[in-house]
């Protein structure tokens, strides 16, 4: 049986246009994901997911640092919901004005207006995001921020410039609201809208330029679904590997991996944006309300007691109780706090010691990075290559990790800090949130024009965050949301 939609990738944007798509009875739709459902408690219970972090859920990426620089990797969420499963559950829409640019560089529709009213439907009738309860700790934090100019908002969502306040989080009642629970769950019940877990989509079907559907592997067979409509939602990584697998990216690096050349797209995996986060861990010389919360097992059973009873308390927020907006000379930064420094053994464990975790990265890096097959083997793992740092965002980061510093030295936080263990610079990390590896735009190279056709294709479009030319927000869950539900009304205007 042919479907009308074939959607590849049941992350965040995946599960959002199932949702929107599914609202229309006369359709038929299928979600493909590799990875598989799970109840487990470490997607459940929100300060959880360090355990989830360390499941089968997390995916891998090695990554090719630039000359001089250190080799790490990238990871991404595998199963339902897609990251939003395992992350930190920060909800955050971004700039007005980030929209209107990504709007005037070519791309009519992709404008404020649009996503402000996609974003208000999501969470008027799914995500509803929430803002959690903060201790002593958290608002000494909030207050040491404040006082740097970041005034305090009650919705961080709801105001424009610098700004600071409780972290808008996708749990509800206690429970993280992964994107496959508020979205894609809700959509299965009407019965139009079915899910395969462990189908990985291997390449697309083609009649002539036209794509017909997607070769899949599935409890190790090979076989062929077919769709009218087929729309990758595999995210930033994993699309443009399929799209390259298929036939579809630079002729001259497709003849290398040994694949038919069937639409020339230069573009596709090129261009790609990631946040590059820093982090600065502040001994406290005695324990502040709330400090010691999660620091012993002692202090974790009483959490979890709380936690079985009511849903509330420290295992009830989400990975950052406190989140930022500050101005800066690069364009501006995403702060974040949590009142726990974390175990220097390198694992996602609360320190035993009472401490605090400052965090910031630049919302919009110019620095990029390029997601490919391997020419020698194309089926296998990503090519993931960084350029060297841009001397704009090397001085972003000199900024956001002074500030981090200066910060440590404010006060009230700095009445409580032991500035004898304070580190002497901020540690430097990936944040995960990378974009722009089929990204939209009106010029002929652009991978995916304003209603997310692919060029060149037919019947094929591309719903996820690589369709970003660049970053529109400090997270990425809540554009990603916004992204799916937008395409589904994009996909519904072209059935009238």
């Amino acid at each position: 049986m042919q479907v009308d939609y074939l959607i590849v990738g049941a992350g965040a944007a995946g599960c959002a246009l199932a949702a929107r798509l599914g609202e229309d009875p006369t359709v038929q739709v299928l979600v493909l994901e590799a990875g598989g459902a799970t109840r487990r408690p470490s997607t459940v219970v929100p300060r959880a997911f360090p355990f989830a972090l360390e499941s089968e859920l997390l995916q891998s990426y090695p990554v090719r640092a630039a000359p001089g620089g250190e080799a790490s990797y990238w990871v991404r969420g595998r199963g339902l919901g897609g990251s939003t499963a395992l992350n930190g559950m920060m909800y955050l829409r971004g700039a007005p004005a980030a929209y209107d640019d990504l709007e005037s560089g070519g791309n009519p529709g992709w404008g404020w207006a649009v996503l402000e009213e996609a974003f208000e439907e999501l969470e008027r009738r799914f995500v509803r995001p929430t803002r959690s309860t903060l201790n002593p700790l958290d608002e000494l934090l909030l207050e040491t921020v404040e006082s740097r100019g970041m005034h305090r908002v009650d919705d961080l969502n709801a105001a424009g410039g610098p700004r600071s306040g409780a972290t808008p989080a996708t749990i509800s009642g206690g429970r993280r609201m992964s994107a496959a629970r508020a979205l894609l769950e809700p959509a299965r019940r009407r019965g139009n809208v079915r899910v395969l877990t462990g189908t990985s989509a291997r390449s697309l079907l083609w009649k002539g330029t036209r794509v017909t559907g997607v070769r899949a592997e599935r409890n190790g067979g090979m076989g062929e679904l077919t769709g009218r409509t087929v729309i990758l939602c595999a995210g930033t990584i994993e699309t443009p590997l399929l799209l390259e697998r298929s036939g579809v990216g630079d002729p001259a690096r497709l003849r290398a991996a040994g694949i038919d050349v069937r639409v020339p797209s230069p573009n596709v995996g090129e261009n790609v944006r990631e946040q590059r986060g820093q982090a600065l861990q502040i001994p406290l010389r005695e324990p502040v309300g709330g400090a010691s919360e999660l620091r012993s097992l002692l202090a974790l059973a009483r959490q979890a007691a709380r936690y079985a009873v009511d849903r509330g308390g420290a295992l009830a927020r989400p990975a950052y109780d406190v989140a930022a907006i500050a101005e800066t000379t690069s364009g501006g930064a995403q702060l974040v706090a949590a009142p726990f420094g974390l175990d220097e053994g390198g694992r996602l464990r609360p320190a035993r010691h009472p401490a605090v975790l400052l965090g910031g990265y630049r919302i919009k890096p110019s620095s990029t990075a390029r997601i490919h097959v391997r020419a020698a083997d194309p089926d296998g793992p990503a090519l993931i290559e960084l350029a060297p740092r841009s001397a704009d965002d090397v001085a972003a980061d000199d900024e956001i990790g002074r500030l981090l510093q200066d910060l440590a030295a404010t006060d009230p936080l700095a009445g409580v800090a032991d500035p004898a263990r304070v580190s002497p610079a901020p540690t430097a990390l990936s944040v995960y949130h990378a974009v722009g590896s089929a990204a939209m735009g009106p010029q002929a190279a652009d991978v995916v024009d304003e209603r997310l056709r692919v060029r060149g294709t037919e019947g094929l479009r591309v719903a996820d965050l690589s369709i970003l030319p660049f970053h529109t927000s400090g997270a990425t869950a809540a554009p990603a949301m916004a992204i799916g539900w937008i395409a589904g009304g994009l996909l519904a205007d072209d059935r009238r």
